[in-house]
């Protein structure tokens, strides 16, 4: 006989139990009988099984973090067996997936537990996610639209508003976790230093305002869906928790951009995102690049930007979205470019119309 496998789960959530018994035939005809039993627990409210006598079957409520233990136990009216498993109930931050109920509790993006199960794998056909981002020149903005809805889902700052719309946002590219990276073609910085900005997405959630205490602690939310903040659970999510208060501060649609650094203290200047209300905003960065122009995402998603204005081009890291260090090199200026199959970067002249060969093997 066999309990199954131990369980992680978070707070309240129900388990899924896939114990197994078996019988030797011994005494005919066979009286097997199996129950389960809780052996230990972190608290003294029962846990709750649907069928308390099936091998397979589903418990719930684990309300309390710690670890609960289980037992199988069979009998056939001439011995009896038992078997035991574990049960943790841990902060959802630590939780492992392993089972197809694990799953289950989840939304899925691009992958699947049918075709084999117990496992997740990509489905075979990857459908990208319906957003167009578009950079507002004159607005110094990003704007994601709804691509089967045509509404404007957010509207988001490219710079500090101490540098305001003369950040003048143009070219960007999409990375392969959907975030988008825009370059700011105006944004000097005591004129060496151009910048990119990195805008993170949620999918899901419930859109509504909340409401703190003297201490700033949040005691309530308010569902509204003009609300500026987005309560978990998300479908996806890549924005980040900056307050630590549990929930993403970000715009609601066309208009509603929210304040970057509006006391002008510069803290964001030579780049960083610390004084952005809006949480989706997830990078700005400083580069040696001016007149920014070329973006494009390689085969690791790192990012290569290049500037019109002097010609230099260089790596992001995609991970911290800062700078690599020795990949800068100048190149005639850029005014757009690509990343092909093979992992080269061509970036167009802003002086001329055609493509020239920036970067070869091993920068890339």
């Amino acid at each position: 006989m066999n309990a199954g496998p131990n369980r992680i789960i978070a707070p309240s959530n129900t388990v899924f139990l896939n114990g197994s018994v078996s019988d030797d035939g011994l005494p005919s005809p066979p009286t097997l009988t199996s129950w389960w039993a809780v052996i230990s627990r972190p608290v003294t409210n029962g846990i709750v099984f649907t069928n308390i006598y099936s091998p397979v079957t589903v418990a719930s409520n684990f309300t309390k973090l710690g670890v609960y233990t289980l037992q199988l136990t069979a009998s056939d009216g001439m011995s009896t067996n038992s078997n035991a498993m574990t049960v943790t109930v841990a902060d959802p931050s630590s939780r492992t997936y392993t089972f197809d109920a694990d799953f289950a509790e989840g939304e899925l993006v691009d992958v699947n537990y049918d075709d084999v199960p117990n496992q997740l794998q990509l489905n075979q056909t990857v459908t990208p996610f319906p957003y167009v981002s578009v950079a507002c020149t004159d607005r110094g903005t990003l704007c994601r639209i709804d691509a089967n809805t045509g509404e404007v889902i957010g509207e988001y700052r490219t710079a500090p508003e101490t540098v305001g719309t003369a950040a003048s946002p143009s070219r960007t590219t999409v990375d392969r976790f959907g975030n988008v990276w825009v370059c700011n073609r105006s944004d000097y910085l005591e004129g060496t230093n151009g910048s990119i900005t990195r805008v993170g997405l949620v999918i899901g959630g419930t859109r509504g305002w909340i409401e703190t205490n003297q201490l700033g602690v949040v005691t309530n939310f308010v569902p509204d869906q003009n609300g500026e903040y987005l309560k978990p659970p998300f479908k996806y999510c890549t924005a980040v928790d900056r307050n630590g208060d549990g929930y993403i501060h970000t715009s609601k649609g066309l208009g509603n951009v929210l304040n970057w650094d509006p006391a002008m203290t510069g803290t964001n200047n030579w780049g960083g995102v610390s004084a952005a209300d809006d949480e989706c905003i997830i990078n700005y960065t400083r580069t040696h690049d001016t007149g920014m122009r070329t973006v494009a995402i390689d085969a690791h998603n790192d990012l290569w930007v290049g500037g019109r204005d002097n010609g230099m081009f260089e790596k992001i890291d995609g991970v911290t979205g800062l700078p690599i260090p020795n990949t800068v090199f100048h190149s005639g200026n850029a005014y757009g470019g690509l990343i092909d199959g093979n992992g080269v970067l061509w970036s167009s002249a802003y002086s001329g119309n055609f493509f020239r060969l920036i970067s070869t093997a091993g920068l890339i």
